[in-house]
């Protein structure tokens, strides 16, 4: 009892000593994990309260929205797309001309696409660095502020589905291992259609709380393919000894059986500003590579689709995007192969939520 007393506060002054001082240390320990943490954002953050920092805000009709990241637009910047520069060629133009023809796969419902910082191309063949580092970390800060100002602003309590292609199947990746770990959204995420990136095993195990889609009705899944041809040993997205995680569109299963071209409900091959140039029922069968995980089509001419068709051949890294992406990978018409099946699947798995 003597050795208690002897660190009582002898007076009440004492203790109001005590407690100014706990709450002055921890007033400064609160500023201290401010300040570093904004140390670590950028300081030209994007105010996505400003309608000019979206694409698209509630574009549609649906009974569900869809928040929606299109792939790499840009083949020239060193660093991130400059999508402030609103002139003819800039970065807005160049952003649109992708998002408005992935888009289209998302017609029914309500659309919500923000302007985000892809990494270019280029740079995304950099060497590992710290420059790199801080080049990724502004697309995923964007996605991250926007689809927060999403779900405070404009989403009013609808379900919604989360779909990122490509870089954007990447970022929305990320939000989904960073923001979706304690349920937060289960009363309202329908599912996340990731296409053209692959998803591991080792993610999965790192992130237990994300679910890969096993059928055609499941909800609070990822679902997620990427295409390539017979023969491929390794590319940018699934390289060489990869093993990924994909579903087939075709038979919504996510064994290595061979679903047959005549369960294609209809490729969609889409031009500028979202226009369908051709639509073909029947265009390819499809299976899963036990050894990939990519989904391999088995009725498309690899010559025909490939990723760097349309990359300009004069461009400095024109090889070293070819080697990543060489002939066989059809990444780029991942949505397009399979565009009437995907949609049935939407309706489907928005249809089956909350049930």
């Amino acid at each position: 009892m003597k050795f208690l007393e002897r660190y009582k506060p002898r007076k009440k002054t004492d203790l109001i000593l005590l407690i100014v001082g706990a709450l002055m240390i921890l007033t400064a320990v609160f500023f201290l994990i401010v300040f570093f943490y904004l140390r670590s954002r950028p300081s030209n953050h994007i105010d996505y309260a400003k309608e000019e920092a979206w694409a698209y805000i509630g574009e549609g009709e649906g009974d569900a929205d869809v928040f929606f990241l299109p792939s790499q637009a840009d083949y020239d910047s060193d660093e991130n797309l400059d999508i402030a520069d609103p002139n003819p060629g800039g970065g807005r133009e160049i952003f649109l001309a992708t998002a408005d023809k992935e888009r289209t796969l998302f017609k029914d419902l309500k659309l919500y696409l923000p302007y985000y910082r892809q990494v270019s191309v280029k740079a995304s063949f950099m060497g590992e660095s710290e420059e790199k580092q801080e080049i990724y970390k502004l697309p995923y800060y964007d996605t991250a502020d926007s689809f927060k100002y999403y779900i405070e602003n404009y989403n009013e309590d609808r379900p919604f589905i989360l779909a990122g292609f490509g870089h954007g199947g990447e970022m929305i990746l990320k939000l989904m291992e960073e923001e979706f770990s304690e349920g937060t959204y289960d009363d309202r995420f329908v599912c996340a259609y990731i296409l053209g990136y692959g998803i591991t095993d080792d993610v999965l195990a790192e992130y237990p709380h994300l679910k890969m889609a096993e059928d055609e009705t499941g909800t609070g899944v990822i679902v997620s393919f990427t295409t390539e041809t017979e023969g491929v040993e390794g590319s940018a997205i699934i390289p060489k000894g990869t093993l990924v995680r994909s579903i087939n569109p075709l038979n919504w299963s996510t064994g290595s059986d061979v679903a047959e071209k005549d369960l294609n409900k209809g490729a969609c091959f889409i031009g500028d500003g979202g226009k369908v140039t051709k639509e073909t029922a029947g265009f390819t069968g499809a299976y899963i590579s036990e050894e990939r995980g990519s989904l391999i089509v088995t009725d498309v001419d690899p010559a025909g689709y490939t990723c760097y068709g349309d990359v300009n051949e004069e461009l400095e890294y024109y090889s070293v995007y070819k080697a990543n992406y060489p002939e066989g990978v059809t990444a780029k018409y991942d949505y397009q192969f399979f565009f009437k099946d995907i949609q049935e699947n939407i309706r489907k798995r928005i249809d089956s939520f909350g049930k």
